[in-house]
């Protein structure tokens, strides 16, 4: 059976990993690159599909455009991406076990 959630502290392992390569550079990979472009290229196949079975009127509007349909999926996964560090931010200072000082 596959593993579902990660133990509290591989969790606080793997955050500290990701911390180290920074802020910009997850949200690029994992929000940008990770959710943004794959469900673009997702959606530009699925459109694709459709489009040979069913009769789409084709618009040229910018809104139909492939290059700008695809601009908005990079720029909604850059926001997940940036909604992903803060709340995983927010879940590592909570979790991570602090030396206090005697």
């Amino acid at each position: 059976m596959a593993k579902v959630q990660m133990t509290e502290k591989e969790f606080i392992n793997n955050w500290e990993l990701t911390r180290k390569n920074g802020f910009l550079r997850f949200i690029i990979v994992q929000g940008g690159l990770s959710w943004g472009l794959f469900s673009g290229i997702i959606y530009m196949g699925l459109m694709l599909i459709f489009g040979l079975f069913m009769d789409i009127p084709t618009d040229d509007s910018i809104i139909s455009n492939k290059g700008f349909q695809m601009l908005l999926f990079i720029i909604f996964g850059v926001l997940l991406g940036v909604v992903m560090w803060f709340r995983n931010e927010k879940k590592y200072l909570r979790k991570k076990p602090y030396n206090k000082k005697r």
